[in-house]
């Protein structure tokens, strides 16, 4: 069944606009029933990693397409390099029984017990993501049938430090990398 499209007037719209914006400043509207280990991942961060943190990515790109073919190695980096951009900013928020990781144009969300929910990739890739809390570090993982991705987010001092490990069937290696991240 299709839905007809909503036509929003422009009150409606800066309202809506105003009410996201506020919900995304304020981390503790989304945090009153959340974990402390979770209340202390919950806010704004920004890439704080630098040149250093984006060589290192494409060095690993380059480590796990080295031993490809010179026909499937530049198809590898290049879908590689799409599929793990350095977002500048990463939002996290939890009302204790979800959580949303929200980067560039892109936004996810996932019961916080483990309960798999269905997204769709920025690359349009349907997938399964699972997120869970282990102690004080938020476990988020992609997958799909012949790849996947996982995330795992701590703080480390005063920074959110995150560890990406990707795992393909035509990859002979896993791509791992980490980034930094301070809150804003």
């Amino acid at each position: 069944m299709q839905y007809p499209p909503v036509r929003l007037g422009r009150r409606s719209f800066l309202v809506g606009t105003a009410l996201s914006a506020a919900a995304l400043a304020a981390p503790a509207a989304f945090a009153a029933d959340v974990d402390p280990a979770l209340a202390r991942l919950i806010g704004t961060f920004r890439h704080a990693g630098g040149e250093s943190e984006r060589r290192a990515l494409h060095d690993a790109i380059e480590d796990v397409v080295r031993d490809m073919s010179s026909i499937a190695r530049p198809v590898a980096r290049a879908r590689l390099t799409e599929a793990n951009p350095i977002p500048d900013t990463l939002a996290l928020r939890s009302d204790g029984r979800t959580v949303t990781l929200a980067y560039a144009a892109e936004s996810y969300a996932a019961p916080l017990d483990g309960t798999p929910a269905r997204v769709v990739t920025s690359a349009g890739d349907a997938m399964t993501l699972k997120v869970r809390l282990e102690k004080a570090t938020l476990r988020q993982t992609f997958s799909a049938d012949d790849k996947s991705r996982t995330n795992l987010l701590r703080l480390e001092g005063d920074k959110l430090a995150v560890y990406v490990q990707v795992q393909a069937a035509l990859l002979s290696r896993e791509l791992v990398y980490r980034l930094t991240y301070a809150r804003t």
